[in-house]
């Protein structure tokens, strides 16, 4: 899980689309290096909220295809905009807190890096979550471009 952005995401639901499968990341950070802005018995209680709460925009319960798909595949939900938009999005994060809840995770105590890329407008570049969530949200990106926009002078 993102540990630095997680609190600058507006939407709790679209946080949890930004948990990523430990083969993407890395064991060593590539340029600048952020500190954890959040701990995980934060984010394992923001996780088991989500999963109580569906979201609004739907009172289906996520297949059990949907909910082994978000182990996968959860940013190509937002890229693609699979599932129906927003609400196929909400629903997909959902199917994921879900699943995490099941799955109880503890930490591994490890800490790995996940290398952003961003252009010179900081804009991100190698990854279509994150491109989207700068788009979508205005916090994200205030927070993005000050941030980066900053230690790239």
């Amino acid at each position: 899980m993102d540990a630095y952005f997680w609190e600058y995401v507006s939407d709790p639901f679209h946080r949890l689309l930004m948990v990523r499968r430990a083969e993407l990341l890395s064991l060593e950070p590539l340029g600048l290096q952020l500190p954890r802005r959040i701990d995980h018995l934060k984010q394992l209680d923001d996780v088991r909220s989500l999963a109580s709460s569906p979201p609004e925009t739907s009172n289906r319960r996520p297949s059990l295809w949907r909910r082994l798909l978000s182990l996968i595949i959860p940013p190509l939900l937002v890229e693609e905009g699979v599932g129906g938009g927003r609400e196929g999005e909400k629903m997909f994060a959902w199917a994921l807190a879900l699943e995490l809840t099941r799955m109880e995770l503890e930490p591994s105590g490890e800490i790995l890096w996940y290398n952003l890329e961003v252009d010179e407008n900081c804009r991100p570049l190698n990854d279509k979550l994150y491109a989207t969530l700068y788009r979508r949200d205005g916090r994200f990106r205030e927070h993005l471009t000050t941030l980066l926009c900053r230690e790239k002078r």
